[in-house]
């Protein structure tokens, strides 16, 4: 079950934290669920979903907290490719990738983070 939060306990919680648009990763994030989300007057802002430890990767419309960085969304494009390879196909495999392919995102924003 997810908690509300505010960006200052996204920012104190995690050291590093990574802002996307609503739906920007869906497919890469699909089977993990939010950790935290954040709403206000005008309703829901954004879910955060825990990634590592260290790592938050924030999505949502507006208030949101974190750094953009830049070829993250070659990730989900990938993310894209191998759930239509394995549309019709084992469920097992698919999962396998998807995870292998996140654990991939995790050290591509490690090696980058600093950059952005």
């Amino acid at each position: 079950m997810k908690q509300k939060a505010t960006r200052r306990d996204i920012n104190n919680r995690y050291d590093k934290v990574i802002r996307a648009g609503y739906c920007e990763f869906q497919t890469l994030l699909r089977g993990l669920d939010p950790v935290y989300y954040n709403n206000g007057i005008y309703g829901w802002n954004w879910d955060c979903y825990e990634l590592d430890w260290d790592i938050a990767l924030v999505t949502g419309y507006r208030n949101q907290t974190g750094k953009r960085i830049k070829g993250l969304e070659a990730f989900e494009e990938r993310a894209k490719e191998i759930n239509e390879m394995c549309k019709f196909t084992d469920w097992d495999k698919k999962k396998r990738e998807l995870e292998a392919l996140l654990k991939e995102f995790i050290e591509y924003i490690n090696r980058n983070y600093k950059e952005a």
